[in-house]
């Protein structure tokens, strides 16, 4: 099992240190969510630059919207399709109601 980290400054992806991955060497690529997939493309990019060969890429749970194409067969336990609106479409913005992100407290996502 390789593992990856975000490096301060730049906050990019890469491989943990101590973890290699050799030329050819086989690799799926898992996530928990898939929402924009920047980050399931971001770890099959460190891995490919290491030479490996990603295989496929999945996650626990899929609630993109647009279709993602990662160059590689990709499958989910589960798929979720979210509704979402714009700003000034959402009920909810409109009552005044702010918006938080679950499990992060009181961090508003929308003023």
């Amino acid at each position: 099992m390789t593992r990856t980290v975000r490096e301060p400054p730049a906050r990019k992806l890469s491989l943990r240190r101590g973890f290699i991955l050799g030329p050819e060497e086989k690799v799926l690529v898992i996530e928990d969510v898939i929402t924009k997939g920047g980050s399931l493309m971001e770890a099959i990019d460190v891995c490919k630059k290491y030479g490996a060969n990603v295989v496929g890429a999945g996650a626990i749970i899929d609630r993109s919207i647009l279709p993602l194409g990662f160059g590689v067969p990709i499958s989910s336990l589960l798929r979720l399709e979210i509704q979402t609106w714009k700003k000034e479409e959402c009920t909810l913005c409109r009552q005044g109601i702010r918006l938080v992100k679950p499990g992060s407290g009181e961090i508003p996502l929308l003023s």
